[in-house]
């Protein structure tokens, strides 16, 4: 595809994406990457309209450029700091940037947040858990995309672990990678891959759907998945096994990012994340009209 029917497609795809958000009575989906900075960093701040009059506006901090896309320079002190988008005709959208002394130095994974070894139960007391699940080792086919789904992994939850610094823990997402043995300090997507428990994986997708075979799929709930009895509602089903390989690893960063802004103990966040997340993804994927169709089916989720 050249690089004007490409430009033609993301354009199409942003106008029906943002025409149903219209249709529905949506609010304005924007997203802060990273949620969490250290002072004096920058954020990237993304409206996900086609509309060219986004107006954002921040507590403190300055920001950069023009447009839906902005960066943002965080403030040299720490705490929370919050930004806000307007658009013609959408409801507001607000966010909350955590502002902390040095982002590396809080980069780290506290053990169970973030791999879930063979016979170690959930840790207890987030507000939402969300499940990496792969339903059989991948095929050839497959394997890009799986290991390009666990590298963004590697590389996102670190920085959303870094909340428990500043968040109580029922107001984080924990999220969980079944393996079958301790996790090496930096493991690679291939050593995931190779160490992933697929037993434990089978057994959470079974009780969400059976015909769950493939993957990776993400998995959110209120409560601990655990391994027997009815799943807990309400769920947020993500299908990643046919989304395009080059899009896995900006679609998970983004659902972290919008997962980091809800307060779960409102049951209903879930699925406002969803509604969210097709959006995002119906402007991400470089699409043609039957995109849009594609994304109801990537993205589910049952009360």
């Amino acid at each position: 595809m050249t690089a004007m029917p490409r430009i033609l497609a993301l354009a199409l795809a942003v106008v029906l994406a943002c025409a149903a958000a219209h249709a529905q009575g949506q609010p304005l989906v924007c997203s802060a990457d990273p949620p969490v900075a250290g002072v004096g960093e920058a954020v990237t701040l993304q409206a996900w309209t086609d509309a060219g009059d986004v107006a954002w506006q921040v507590s403190e901090g300055r920001l950069e450029g023009s447009g839906s896309r902005r960066l943002w320079r965080l403030p040299g002190r720490t705490g929370r700091v919050t930004a806000g988008a307007t658009s013609a005709g959408l409801a507001p959208c607000a966010l909350t940037v955590f502002v902390v002394s040095d982002s590396r130095a809080v980069g780290g994974r506290e053990s169970g947040t973030m791999f879930l070894v063979r016979g170690q139960a959930e840790p207890a007391g987030y507000g939402l858990y969300s499940y990496f699940l792969l339903g059989a080792p991948p095929d050839e086919q497959a394997r890009e995309r799986v290991l390009k789904s666990i590298d963004a992994f590697l590389k996102t939850t670190p920085s959303l672990a870094a909340l428990e610094a500043v968040f109580e823990r029922g107001e984080l997402n924990a999220n969980q990678m079944p393996v079958d043995a301790p996790a090496p300090d930096r493991p690679s997507a291939q050593w995931i891959l190779e160490h992933y428990d697929y037993v434990r994986a089978r057994a959470i997708l079974a009780r969400i759907d059976g015909s769950l075979r493939k993957g990776p799929y993400l998995v959110s709930v209120l409560e601990t998945a655990g391994t027997r009895g009815p799943m807990p509602a309400p769920l947020l089903l993500q299908d990643l096994s046919t989304v395009p390989a080059h899009l896995v690893g900006d679609w998970y960063r983004l659902f972290l990012d919008q997962a980091a802004q809800e307060q779960f103990w409102e049951s209903r966040r879930l699925e406002a994340v969803g509604v969210r997340m097709r959006t995002i993804v119906g402007v991400l994927a470089e699409g043609l009209p039957e995109v849009q169709g594609a994304v109801k089916q990537w993205v589910k989720w049952s009360k």
